[in-house]
């Protein structure tokens, strides 16, 4: 899959590109697709927790449930794991398959709190797709940019990356020196931008990104001066212009 964006785009516009995703789930309440979600088993937490009282665990945990669709391929995907920053596991839930061939599932998000890198509140998180029992996973697109919030639960549909381009980026990579090309981040929000970078399987000479919210252009140069580097963290639907060496 190719998506060809112009230089400015506003993370309104990228939600509306992938939006149709939630059409699936318009009109559902999210108590109505939780009784739906009840029959799938969510492994739980990444860590050990100690006992404690049902208020304690809700101020620690944030629950999402939702579709997970199949790929081009027409696999559907076993397991949804959440996936905070440096990739740190946050939660793990099982994928109940539907008549439709697409899937259910359900996942409570440990805090911060609970386990370093996992997400605080308010902070951003990323979903992996799981297709066996040896499989790393690969990155979903989100119908919606997702935030934790501790004792609420989220309704968030989950589609396969489709693009060829890197895990956690959608887009099509540049192949020749000194090529650009606009690719969009659809990994955990505020992943630093040098472990994003490094997914790419080619040589980058400059990432930069449009921020609409100051108007200005950041960059970052791998190997730069640290002093004239703006860019420092990419943001789920961030949109990143990349030129390679």
């Amino acid at each position: 899959m190719t998506v060809r964006f112009g230089p400015v785009l506003r993370r309104r516009a990228l939600r509306s590109l992938i939006a149709g995703t939630a059409l699936f789930v318009a009109g559902l309440s999210v108590p109505a697709l939780t009784a739906q979600a009840a029959g799938v088993g969510p492994e739980g937490p990444a860590t050990s927790v100690s006992p404690q009282t049902a208020s304690q665990a809700s101020s620690q945990t944030s629950s999402f449930v939702g579709y997970v669709f199949r790929n081009a391929d027409g696999n559907l995907a076993t397991k949804v794991r959440a996936i905070g920053s440096d990739g740190i596991v946050c939660g793990t839930g099982t994928v109940q398959r539907l008549s439709s061939g697409d899937g259910l599932y359900r996942i409570d998000v440990v805090s911060a709190d609970v386990r370093e890198g996992c997400p605080a509140e308010g902070q951003g998180l990323g979903f992996r797709l799981l297709y066996g029992s040896v499989d790393d996973g690969s990155f979903a697109i989100t119908s919606q940019v997702v935030r934790f919030a501790a004792g609420k639960t989220q309704v968030v549909s989950l589609t396969p990356n489709p693009s060829h381009a890197a895990d956690g980026w959608l887009g099509e990579l540049p192949t020749e020196r000194g090529a650009e090309a606009h690719l969009v981040w659809v990994g955990a929000d505020g992943t630093p931008i040098d472990e994003a970078l490094a997914l790419l399987d080619v040589e980058v000479y400059r990432a930069s990104h449009y921020d609409a919210a100051t108007d200005r252009w950041q960059s970052y140069t791998p190997g730069g001066p640290s002093f004239r580097q703006t860019y420092l963290a990419v943001g789920y639907g961030d949109v990143v212009l990349v030129r390679v060496k």
